[in-house]
Parts: structure tokens; C-alpha cells; sequence
């Protein structure tokens, strides 16, 4: 009976013995897609960079220091996985390739090891199988497979503790390769242990019939593991001080801000449809993906609620039904955890980074719906399942590869501006920059004078120089230098920021004051809209400047509108919904900031925005005249 169970792919105790073996055809099967798989990691990998942790922990490959103010990377450290990305940097042409190397080799082993793991829960090979090609063509985790990110790391190295602790339930070694591994994972990435846990629960229920000690010694070597990584970590920095203080200020930012506890966190009945609905990315097909998930565990609660009634539930543990249940719900087990910590806690700007450590569960689940779906269809069910999977996972390829075409064949807009940066400012002129750029000017400009501001309104409003520059994240006018990722189906994927990045004489950025509601854009243009009367500062510059301004009113109003420059007036004009470009030459104050007033006669309200407009300002521009 339990040798039918595992042919059959279901089993109530799947560790107890090992998986039916492998036909010489289906090991061929498993070779191909394999090597297929690597080969479309390979055109994953980015060209450069893009997002603020992957600058951190290629910071921390050239210098690892997790105290205060360095976060080289951000804590806990991710230590294991610094260690990895330390020891391949001599063969590697940049710190971000070593870490992208990393990320790479674990990626290309992601297709085996979900398999492995479909297997020893008792999936049957089809679905084992077409399940894990699905995983590995989610779009998220196809993605961040080419990027520096420590996820996907972490990911492979979980996935193989889970399989190995798994066979431990049978195999002595396993179950202590399985407790090294997991230490491993911990050691990558915290947020492992939760992946672990239920198969190190089960390993050392079945290994405590023989040996305690034996579970003794396979928790300790997780809990050494762990304890050496992140002390390592700690003694590495430049301070354990520092990196106890940055532990606890991590927490509390977890705490206050990612966490449902957070009062500006959307609710989590918003954020559901996020982090468990949409959480690998892509369109339409997270609705195919969860409607064949749901299906699969709706006809496994019935089958087994069937089993129960049909039988009674004395017999009930011997029905395929309950059998059915017993991979389902464990699978649900090692990979849901995350899903709902990550949900709880996490930040839900990140959410498909995140996703990639239990979106396995959605195509395993989907692929035992699609199982389910084609049962009827008999002798044809499992070319049925094989295309209906296989139409899914070539949608979900498909839909991705303009996404991964541009991240591989251009600079990333934050590394774009860094090195626009190096090449056009002289090494010992100052520079301004955004503090939403800080890490990577700690790495790229660590030999400039940087000066990092909040907000425009703390740069210098006198004595700026015709050549000293201000770089941010974001569009901005006059730009002398922009650099810009489309974000059509990447908004899908990544993290939504460093799109857009600009650098700009510092001359040409304002201080919008009164009067003006904040910055907007398409992902294209950026503009501000006014009320009737608004205030600007701009810096000071010879005695006489060229002033231009591109101006439009909201439709069906055409006010009159008042240019005022240090209180003399400069033009009057009747603006219209046709951008209206205009350019002056002024009087300049040289020794304190200009005031520019803009005054409109009239404003309305466009449905549906609340707000009093008169005025949308599109370009603007402000030199010195020689």
C-alpha cells in the first residue's frame, strides 16, 4: 500500500520511504529542463546595479561594516551570504558581479531543488515537475535571479534544507546534512528558519523514535551556525556596539513602520490582494495561477471530508483523499509561514522581492489544480495537465522577457547618474545629492565631496557655482543629465523607485514654497500644479539671469496670469490649456535668493481632484546671463 502511495504520488507518511524512482526517461526530462533553465538565467543577469540594497551589499564585498553609519549591508549583515560573494570576488570583475554571482548559481539550482522538494512531499513527477518550471518562470523570481539581492540565495539554500530534513525523517546523515544546511540558510537570510522549521519539526518527530541526542545534536548545529554567522558579522563591523544599536533600530523601524502595527500601512485586507493574489508578478496570470491554487486545496479538503463520510474514520487515513491532504497541507506548512510574516511585517513596497521565498507554493498548488482540472479527461488527463501548464509557464516567460531585455542591456538610472557624475565634476568640486541616493554615493562617490540634503529646500540658495550639480531620484526640469527605466511591465516587478534619476545645475532647482502642491508625473514628464498665488526662491546668480517658464491651465479656463520677480513684474499674460512657453531676461540679486511670484486671476477644480487649481508648471529654467 505505501509503495502504491508513493507511485501514485501521495503518501501519509511521504518520509517514511524514499520516492518511487526516476524512469531513465524521466532523469532525461529532468537534465533538459535543468540546462534549459540555467541558460534563461543567464540572460536574466543585469547589466549594472539598480536598487538600494544591492549597492549595499556590493559595499559590504569591499568593505564589511554593519554598525553605525555604515551599512555595508544593512543589518542583520546577511554574513553567509557576504562570505560567499568575499570568496568569488577574485574571479569576478566587479563587487556587484560577485554578488550577482552568487545570485546567478542560485538561481540555476531553484529548478531542481523545488522538484526534489514536490517530490519528497509526494507530488507525482508530472506535477512535480511542470510545477517547478512554473516557479522558476514566475516572473519575480526569474527576475531576481540576475540581480544582487541575498533572496534568491537564501531561497535555494532553504529549499535544500527542507529537502534534506525531509529525508532525514528517514536518514540519519540527512537529517544532520539538513541541519547544516539550515544553519546555512539562517546564516544567508533570518527569515529561512521559517521555511525550515516544519520540516526540522517532522525530521526530529520520526528521529526521536531513535536517537534524542541525535535531535539534540541537529538543533545545536543549527543554533552554532547561526550564532558564529551573525557574531562573525558583529566582529567584522566596526563595532558590536555599533551593530547591536543598528539590530535594535531595525527592529523598531520593522515595528513601526513595515509591520501591520504601523498607523500609515495600508490594511491588511488591502494588502492581501498584494502579497498573496499578485505576489510573483505579471498581469492576468497570478488569476490563472490562484484560481488553480484554490481549486487544488478546495478538492483536497472534499476528497478527504469524502473519505471520512464514505468510509468512516477509522479507514479514512487510507484514502488517496487523506493521502492527497497529507502533501497539500505540508507543503503549506514549510512555504505559508513566510508568506504570512512577510504579509504581516514586511515592507509592502518590496512585496515581489519577498514573494520569491514562497510563490513555489502557488505553482506546486497550481499545478496539482491543473492535475485536478484534466482527472476527468482520463487517459488524456496528463497531456491535458502538461499543456495547460505548459501554456501558463510560456505566458509567464513571455510576458517577462521585455522586462529582463532592458535591466540586461542598459545601465540602471542610479548607476547612470553616479558615473555621469564621476566623468562631469571635477574631483574636487562639490556635489549635491539627494539623500534618497546616499548608498550609492558612499559607493561610487567616496572620493567626492558629497553633500547630502533632504529636501531642495536645504541646498544653498547663494553662492551656488555655474558648474556645481544636484543629483536625485525622480524627473527634474532643466536636467543636464536624466536617465530613465521604462516601467511598463518592471512596475510590475520591482521595487517602485529609482526609475527616474536627473542631475541638474544647482542653479535650476527651486524652492517651491507657498502656494504649490507637490511634485507629479507620468513616468514620462513632471509637473506642479499652483493655486492662485504661489512662491518660489531662486538661488542667487549674476546680476542678470534668463528666467523660463512653460505654464498651461486646467481646461475651460484661461486666467490671467502675473510673473513677479523680487516684487517688480515681469510679464502679464493669459495662460491656456496649450503649454505656453516663456522666457525672460531679469534682474538678479548676487548676494540673496530671488523670489518668484506667480499670480492667477482664476482657478477651478478638475473632477475628480479636490484641489484649487490655476496653473500647471511644466519646464522651468534659470541661468546666468555673462
Amino acid at each position: 500500500m505505501a509503495r502504491q502511495f508513493c507511485e501514485n504520488g501521495a503518501s501519509l507518511t511521504p518520509s517514511l520511504e524514499p520516492p518511487a524512482p526516476l524512469t531513465t526517461l524521466q532523469r532525461a526530462l529532468l537534465w533538459i529542463a535543468f540546462l534549459f533553465v540555467a541558460a534563461t538565467r543567464v540572460y536574466a543577469l543585469a547589466r549594472t546595479m539598480w536598487d538600494w540594497d544591492e549597492v549595499q551589499f556590493a559595499a559590504g564585498v569591499r568593505e564589511f561594516n554593519v554598525g553605525h553609519p555604515f551599512h555595508h549591508p544593512h543589518p542583520p549583515g546577511f554574513p553567509l551570504y557576504m562570505l560567499a560573494a568575499k570568496l568569488v570576488r577574485p574571479l569576478a570583475s566587479s563587487d556587484f558581479h560577485a554578488c550577482q554571482t552568487i545570485v546567478f548559481l542560485a538561481a540555476c539550482a531553484l529548478f531542481p531543488l523545488a522538484f526534489l522538494l514536490a517530490r519528497e512531499l509526494r507530488f507525482d513527477f508530472l506535477t512535480a515537475y511542470c510545477g517547478a518550471l512554473l516557479f522558476v518562470f514566475f516572473p519575480n523570481v526569474w527576475f531576481y535571479g540576475g540581480t544582487a539581492f541575498s533572496d534568491i540565495a537564501g531561497l535555494a539554500a532553504s529549499l535544500a534544507a527542507a529537502v534534506l530534513l525531509l529525508r532525514g525523517c528517514r536518514s540519519d546523515r540527512s537529517f544532520l546534512a539538513g541541519a547544516v544546511v539550515l544553519g546555512i540558510a539562517a546564516g544567508i537570510r533570518p527569515q529561512a528558519l521559517l521555511v525550515g522549521f516544519a520540516p526540522f519539526l517532522l525530521a526530529s518527530w520520526f528521529q526521536l523514535r531513535k536517537s534524542w541526542s541525535r535531535v539534540a545534536i541537529g538543533a545545536a548545529i543549527v543554533a552554532a551556525i547561526i550564532a558564529a554567522s551573525y557574531t562573525g558579522a558583529a566582529l567584522a563591523s566596526r563595532s558590536v556596539d555599533a551593530y547591536q544599536a543598528e539590530l535594535q533600530l531595525v527592529r523598531a523601524w520593522v515595528r513601526g513602520v513595515d509591520s501591520f502595527l504601523s498607523p500609515q500601512r495600508p490594511p491588511l485586507l488591502t494588502l492581501a490582494d498584494d502579497f498573496l493574489l499578485r505576489a510573483q508578478g505579471g498581469n492576468r496570470l497570478p488569476v490563472v495561477v490562484a484560481a488553480l491554487a484554490v481549486l487544488a486545496l478546495v478538492w483536497t479538503a472534499a476528497a478527504r471530508a469524502a473519505a471520512f463520510i464514505r468510509r468512516g474514520r477509522a479507514a479514512a487515513p487510507q484514502s488517496g483523499g487523506f493521502a492527497a491532504a497529507v502533501q497539500i497541507w505540508l507543503a503549506v506548512a514549510i512555504l505559508a509561514p513566510f508568506a504570512l510574516f512577510t504579509w504581516l511585517m514586511l515592507d509592502y513596497h518590496s512585496v515581489h522581492r519577498y514573494s520569491t521565498a514562497y510563490v513555489l507554493l502557488w505553482a506546486l498548488l497550481a499545478a496539482e489544480g491543473a492535475r485536478v482540472l484534466a482527472a476527468p479527461l482520463r487517459r488524456w488527463s496528463a497531456p491535458a495537465q502538461v499543456v495547460l501548464l505548459a501554456l501558463i509557464t510560456g505566458r509567464a516567460a513571455y510576458w517577462t522577457l521585455p522586462a529582463l531585455r532592458d535591466v540586461r542591456s542598459n545601465e540602471s538610472p542610479t548607476v547612470a547618474a553616479m558615473l555621469w557624475v564621476r566623468v562631469h565634476v571635477g574631483p574636487r568640486q562639490p556635489v549635491w545629492v539627494h539623500a534618497s541616493l546616499e548608498p550609492f554615493t558612499e559607493y561610487f562617490l567616496f572620493d567626492r565631496d558629497v553633500r547630502l540634503v533632504n529636501s531642495y529646500t536645504e541646498l544653498p540658495r547663494v553662492g551656488v557655482g555655474p558648474r556645481d550639480f544636484f543629483a536625485s531620484e525622480g524627473f527634474l526640469p532643466a536636467a543636464e543629465f536624466a536617465s530613465t527605466r521604462p516601467r511598463a511591465r518592471l512596475w510590475e516587478i520591482a521595487r517602485h523607485r529609482y526609475f527616474e534619476t536627473s542631475v541638474v545645475a544647482a542653479a535650476n532647482v527651486w524652492g517651491f514654497g507657498e502656494g504649490w502642491y507637490g511634485e507629479e508625473s507620468d513616468g514620462h514628464i513632471v509637473w506642479q500644479w499652483m493655486g492662485r498665488r504661489s512662491v518660489t526662491l531662486l538661488p542667487a546668480t549674476s546680476a542678470r539671469a534668463k528666467l523660463r517658464l512653460t505654464l498651461a491651465a486646467p481646461p475651460h479656463l484661461d486666467p490671467v496670469v502675473e510673473v513677479r520677480l523680487n516684487g517688480a513684474t515681469v510679464d502679464r499674460f493669459r495662460c491656456g490649456a496649450t503649454p505656453m512657453p516663456r522666457e525672460w531676461v531679469v534682474a538678479s540679486r548676487t548676494h540673496a535668493p530671488n523670489e518668484l511670484e506667480i499670480v492667477a486671476s482664476e482657478t477651478t477644480k478638475v473632477d475628480p481632484d479636490p484641489r484649487d487649481l490655476a496653473v500647471q508648471l511644466l519646464a522651468y529654467g534659470w541661468e546666468a546671463v555673462r
